[in-house]
Order: C-alpha cells, then sequence, then structure tokens
C-alpha cells in the first residue's frame, strides 16, 4: 500500500472535514462523518500504530467522504496527477540548466544580486519537493558546483538530515568539493543527523576528518556565521555526552566571543544564537538554551523572516523553538499565537512538527500524548531523538 497515497488521502479528508483533525472531540465528529470508528481513525492519521493495515473498506469510506467512489477510484486519480505532476516537475527541472549553466561559467555572485536569490529560492521549491525530485536534480546537476553549493550548503533543508538518500548526496557533495567551506557545511550536517537520529543512519563522517575539514576552512581567516554555529553545536554535544562541562562552557563562551567579534547585526547574531539554543535543548540544557534566547527581539520578526534569506530561518521555526524553551522553563507559552508555517516551511515542516508535539505534550503535562504523535513523524524523518525527549524532560 502506498504510504504517499495514504497521506494524499490524509490530506484531502483534513480539506474536507476544514477544521484541524487531532484533538478526541474533532475526531468523535469524523467518525460520525465517516462511518468509521475512532481508533480506526487513529490508526489512519499515524497517531498509533496500524496506519500500514488499514483494510480496502476502511480506506474507500474515507475516499467516499471525500467524493470518490472507493479507494481503486481515489488511488486510480492519486497515480494518474502524481505520475503527471512528477513529469512536469522533472522537465521544470530540466529546464533550469541554462540559468544554472550560466551562473557556473561566468561564477555569478548570488550573495550580492537579489533576482539571482530569488531564482533559487524558488527553484529550491520545486527540487526539495519529493525524494523523486530532489535525486533527479542530484543527477542532472551534480557536476555543477555553482548551483548544487546554494542548494546543498546554503539553504540547509533541516527535514532530511537523517535519510539515507539525501546524506548519499550530501557525502558526495563532500567528497567533490574543493572549497572547505562547502565541505564543512556538508559535514555538520552529516553529523547534526546522525545526533537527531541517535546514531542510526549511513554516510558518517570521522572526527578525524571533520576537523582537517574544519582546520582546512579557517587557514582561510574568513568567519562563515552559520557554519561556526553548526560546527559549535556538535562540538558542544559531544562535550555535553562525555560530561566534560569545563569544555562545554569554554567552547560556548569562545563562540559567543567570536559572534560579537564577527557579526554586527544584532539581530543576525540573535539569530544564530537562536539556532544554537534550538539544537541546545534538544540534549537537555535548558538553562543554556533560555538564555541565548531570552533577549531575542520579536518586533519586525515577519518582515526580516517573510522571504527566505541567507541563513534560511523562518517565522514558524523561531516561535516554534522560542515557545518550546520557555515552556520547558517556565511551565507556559511565551508567543500565545499559533507557529503559521511561512512560504519557506518546506525546508523545516516536519522539523517544525516535531518541536509542536514537544510543546503539546509538556504544556498539557501529557507524556503520553508525545509518543502518539511522534510515532509516524519519527518514521518519516528518522529523527528518534524525538521519541526520547519525554524522558530527556521530566514533565513537571
Amino acid at each position: 500500500m502506498s504510504t504517499k497515497a495514504i497521506h494524499s488521502l490524509q490530506e484531502k479528508v483534513k480539506s474536507r472535514f476544514n477544521s484541524p483533525v487531532g484533538s478526541l472531540k474533532s475526531l468523535q465528529q469524523l467518525a460520525l462523518d465517516t462511518g468509521l470508528s475512532v481508533q480506526t481513525l487513529r490508526r489512519f492519521f499515524g497517531k498509533i500504530s496500524g496506519g500500514n493495515s488499514l483494510s480496502y473498506s476502511t480506506l474507500s469510506l474515507l475516499a467516499k467522504y471525500c467524493g470518490y467512489l472507493d479507494w481503486e477510484h481515489f488511488y486510480k486519480d492519486y497515480s494518474e496527477n502524481t505520475e503527471s505532476n512528477l513529469e512536469k516537475d522533472m522537465e521544470y527541472i530540466r529546464n533550469m540548466s541554462v540559468f544554472f549553466e550560466a551562473g557556473q561559467k561566468h561564477d555569478i555572485d548570488y550573495y550580492r544580486d537579489t533576482a539571482i536569490t530569488d531564482t533559487f529560492n524558488g527553484y529550491a521549491k520545486i527540487i526539495y519537493k519529493s525524494k523523486d525530485t530532489l535525486v533527479y536534480f542530484h543527477h542532472q546537476y551534480s557536476q555543477n558546483n555553482w548551483a548544487t553549493d546554494y542548494i546543498y550548503a546554503w539553504i540547509p533543508n533541516y527535514n532530511l538530515f537523517a535519510q539515507d538518500y539525501y546524506r548519499k548526496i550530501i557525502r558526495q557533495k563532500a567528497d567533490s568539493t574543493t572549497n572547505p567551506i562547502v565541505r564543512l557545511s556538508q559535514l555538520n550536517f552529516l553529523l547534526l543527523g546522525d545526533f537527531l537520529s541517535c546514531g542510526n543512519v549511513k554516510y558518517k563522517p570521522t572526527e578525524s576528518e571533520w576537523e582537517k575539514t574544519y582546520n582546512d576552512y579557517r587557514k582561510l581567516r574568513i568567519f562563515m556565521p552559520f557554519h561556526e554555529m553548526r560546527y559549535t553545536s556538535l562540538k558542544l554535544i559531544r562535550a555535553f555526552e562525555n560530561g566534560d562541562f569545563k569544555e562545554y562552557n569554554q567552547l560556548l563562551e569562545k563562540y559567543l566571543l567570536e559572534l560579537k567579534e564577527n557579526v554586527n547585526s544584532d539581530f543576525q547574531r540573535q539569530e544564530l544564537k537562536l539556532f544554537l539554543a534550538n539544537t541546545i535543548i534538544l540534549f537537555g540544557d535548558i538553562s543554556a538554551a533560555y538564555k541565548l534566547i531570552e533577549e531575542f527581539h520579536l518586533d519586525g520578526l515577519h518582515d526580516v523572516t517573510n522571504s527566505l534569506h541567507y541563513y534560511g530561518i523562518n517565522r514558524s521555526f523561531v516561535m516554534d523553538t522560542i515557545n518550546l524553551i520557555n515552556v520547558l522553563k517556565h511551565n507556559k507559552i511565551f508567543i500565545d499565537v499559533e507557529a503559521v508555517p511561512d512560504e519557506n516551511d518546506f525546508l523545516y515542516h516536519d522539523y517544525n512538527k516535531h518541536l509542536e508535539c514537544i510543546i503539546s505534550s509538556f504544556a498539557s503535562k501529557a507524556s503520553g500524548f508525545l509518543d502518539e504523535n511522534t510515532t509516524s513523524l519519527v518514521q518519516k524523518t528518522n529523527y528518534q531523538i524525538f521519541s526520547k525527549m519525554a524522558h530527556r524532560l521530566v514533565i513537571k
């Protein structure tokens, strides 16, 4: 049974229901509308296990609810549309060649040309649309460093770091590039995925390879804020897990000093601290994470993060991180609004959903909620660390 087809039907059922599906009350109403039990609907939406063993009659009732004759009718429509859309997306990717070839030939500096970055960001939405489109892009353009540097190194996709097909791509990128900055970025992402998956991944760089790449980058005598932040966060993970808190504190102090010396913008400094805090909270240092974000200025946040910019952050990621840290530190939600995904959420959507599950669980003091709602997400992302959060962070 196609997991993607089931996901498509889930979205159609939600659209037909025209209201959030998740609470017991909403599932009870949907059960009345469809003629199915609440327990069956919980399996269908991945809130409990068993979603892959749903019967034909169950799927047909859900398909009928969405206006189809039965499951077979829905699946035929889904397959035809999916194949057609994939072909169109692949053709679109092929048509990107003029832009990518010209960029590589003339070595265009995309950091100084807003039109170039806007084009890249528009293309990224198609490239990252699915596994099929990403693999196809890599097959077509793996030799074009100008294109792949941007797609893989400068706009990291937080949803994919623990998925081996993507890890294989960025491992190949790390091996083929001659740019130590790009190589460092790819190794950083591989090691972050290793941490998030609790070691359940392939294509792991060695510590010596990673450290050598970092040293090669430092010889360039430039400071790349995002990659420095990610390198530091990974060093902090190692020090924390080894119980070397002297090293841990020294690393954090050194990074914050270099950040102050090398980044002039207050907003960008806080933005990088927020990224760092997002990782720190996952291994349990609530106090350090809170200290990093306590002075975060929300004024103008939407204006600054409304479009994908250098660091790739978005509004939903910001709000989820701040809310999570404050729920754990003060047992309250700091921003009393829903973290609505923005137009660039394709880079964070699944990762943010993990954060939102923890926030809901801890805000309601219901540890079982976390286990139920992370099951399908963990299966999808392989971010197994989130299934352990209820045990790492004690609910007050």
